[in-house]
């Protein structure tokens, strides 16, 4: 008995999969838009036949409309229109002496081992907080602002019991002068830490970024560490080439991925904006070798993460966001793609998204498969893009 929340045996696909072994997704392509697919997940590592599971991750995420091409034949990878997680990366500074001046007071030493063609390196920064999933910056802030009220808190009871012992040994009706302002002190001290407990609000970390070409690929890292030491960081290639990822912290638990655009004007950290996309992937495509109960319905596919759910919006797509992760699907060659995602929609079937999705099916052959929706309000009731 199978006891995962896969429902293969309801659905047949344990049976198929017993008659048809070979039909377990080996060469086929899904690409998965969603919220972004984590790729360190377990279970989306590799294919039974050793390939990695996650060809790409794309952040495709924008909040701004631009003019949309007629055909799909005319987009082109461009990141004019800013991604959650881009980087402005358009700084070009030469190193001397494996170190970068970034300005009279900060200098950044970089690894030894990265060798960039003629020393020129692209700088740029990052706030984290911009492109964090917000279920995790309510965490962390919750987090933060609890160690700066237990951090402050020996000195508000400082401050009280002085106050205290101010109002225990002082008459009111011989106060001096001096008196007085050593009580109004106490009383300016203890307003002063308690709205600092009231008024906290963590910024998040900034992270920098650099970025250089190798002569074969470009490669950029993030300082995780905020202390401009890239001494022993790596430096990643786009996901696509080696499928590389790393993580930005223990407390945050999120990792990442990298990818440069425009000839390293642009640098772009993708994550996910939500658990939504892993648990979708791993539904279609998750494969355990030693643990092939909690399998997916094809674990010997691949998976293309095309993450057009905005962090900025509540991990809501736009209708910008799936156009541009059609350009990925094309330049993957994804024979299926899956969007287990969409909302209610005034005009079902309508708009330019529709018909860029229509166009990819009807030209180029790619199966496109849609959520309905499932909440109602009647039994039958359907949402976009599925109706």
């Amino acid at each position: 008995m199978e006891h995962t929340l896969v429902p293969k045996q309801e659905t047949t696909a344990s049976d198929f999969l017993k008659l048809y072994p070979q039909y377990d997704g080996r060469n086929v392509i899904v690409a998965i838009f969603d919220t972004g697919v984590d790729p360190g997940a377990p279970g989306l590592q590799w294919t039974p036949d050793g390939r990695p599971k996650i060809i790409d991750v794309v952040d495709a995420t924008v909040c701004h409309p631009f003019r949309l091409p007629v055909m799909l034949t005319r987009l082109h990878m461009h990141r004019a229109q800013i991604s959650i997680g881009d980087v402005d990366m358009t700084t070009v500074l030469k190193a001397k002496d494996g170190k970068l001046k970034i300005s009279p007071k900060t200098t950044w030493t970089l690894n030894p081992d990265w060798n960039a063609v003629n020393d020129s390196f692209r700088v740029g920064y990052k706030r984290g907080y911009e492109f964090y999933p917000q279920p995790l910056v309510a965490r962390l802030k919750e987090a933060h602002k609890a160690e700066w009220v237990k951090s402050q808190r020996p000195f508000i009871n400082a401050t009280q019991r002085a106050l205290a012992e101010w109002t225990r040994s002082h008459d009111p009706k011989t106060l001096c002068l001096a008196d007085i302002d050593a009580r109004n002190e106490l009383l300016a001290r203890l307003a002063v830490l308690e709205d600092s407990v009231k008024t906290f609000d963590d910024p998040g970390p900034v992270y920098d970024c650099v970025a250089f070409f190798d002569g074969s690929y470009w490669r950029a890292a993030v300082d995780a560490t905020g202390t401009g030491d890239f001494s022993t960081a790596n430096a990643m290639a786009n996901f696509c080439v080696a499928q590389e990822f790393a993580k930005l912290s223990d407390e945050s638990q999120l990792n990442y991925a990298l990818n440069v655009y425009d000839n390293g004007d642009v640098l772009s950290i993708v994550c996910d904006a939500g658990s939504h996309g892993t648990h979708v992937a791993g539904i279609v495509a998750a494969y355990h070798a030693e643990d092939p109960v909690n399998n997916g319905v094809a674990p010997g596919a691949q998976i293309v993460s095309v993450k057009i759910g905005d962090s900025r919006l509540g991990a809501t797509e736009t209708g910008v966001g799936i156009c541009r992760g059609i350009l990925a699907v094309l330049q993957h060659k994804c024979d299926v793609v899956n969007m287990s995602f969409g909302e209610h929609a005034a005009r079902p079937n309508y708009g330019r998204p529709i018909e860029m999705i229509q166009e990819l099916v009807e030209k180029h052959g790619v199966m496109f498969v849609a959520s309905v929706g499932n909440d109602g309000p009647a039994l039958g009731s359907i949402k976009s893009p599925g109706g």
